[in-house]
């Protein structure tokens, strides 16, 4: 007759050992309780911070989006300085970019900023406002690079605009963008003398823009500049 008592014995051990390891994991819990909940209550308040600067910036947005919509129409009516200052009606551009800043409202005000003391004849203002843009947002990125090239364009820089103008077309996102930089920037190279570097960026743009406004220009931009210098097609 086999001894019960041998048979029994491993799963008797196996018991035990599951007990010694429910005895220690309730031991760990009892001494580090206060740690373990202190991180579960750390955890829960950076989980409910987060929810909250999440919903905060949407109030954010929406209220930077509708003070953007009232200095916007001073600015499309050529009131410049009233958009950028504001008055007892509304809040001017200036005011918006600051207090909204991390919006992306906030963020479009600065750049309408330095169109608007472009359009003043404001340049140093105007690049100072272009080059202060620090979004992550590429055309809008791609925006503020275009910016700055106008207005070293107007300081006489007309090379270092072409470049600047380059890198825009190389940030943009938006193809119908990039397009548009790399012809504008292709017509400020055809004005600092340098035509064969310009008739290759038309002819790179008229090929792989084809269907977007700017490859239009840069192929039209390549016959007027065909007919003065011969460049390779």
């Amino acid at each position: 007759m086999k001894d019960e008592r041998n048979e029994s014995l491993p799963e008797q051990q196996e018991n035990d050992t599951l007990a010694e390891k429910a005895d220690i994991a309730l031991a760990y819990l009892m001494k580090y309780q206060k740690q373990l909940i202190a991180a579960v209550a750390l955890i829960i308040l950076v989980a409910g911070g987060l929810i909250y600067l999440q919903q905060q910036n949407h109030v954010d947005e929406q209220k930077a989006s509708e003070l953007l919509g009232y200095a916007s129409s001073r600015m499309d009516n050529g009131f410049y300085a009233v958009a950028i200052e504001g008055d007892s009606t509304f809040t001017g551009l200036k005011e918006i970019s600051s207090r909204y800043r991390s919006t992306f409202s906030g963020q479009v005000a600065a750049l309408m900023l330095g169109d608007c003391y472009l359009a003043l004849e404001q340049t140093t203002e105007a690049l100072e406002h272009y080059r202060s843009y620090k979004g992550n947002n590429r055309d809008l990125q791609a925006a503020s690079l275009a910016g700055e090239a106008l207005c070293l364009d107007r300081q006489q820089l007309t090379e270092d605009a072409a470049a600047t103008l380059e890198r825009a077309s190389a940030t943009a996102q938006n193809p119908a963008l990039q397009a548009m930089y790399l012809s504008d920037a292709a017509g400020l190279y055809i004005k600092a003398g340098q035509g064969k570097k310009a008739g290759d960026m038309l002819t790179k743009a008229s090929q792989e823009y084809s269907n977007y406004a700017g490859g239009t220009k840069a192929r039209q931009m390549l016959q007027q500049l065909s007919a003065t210098t011969p460049v390779k097609p």
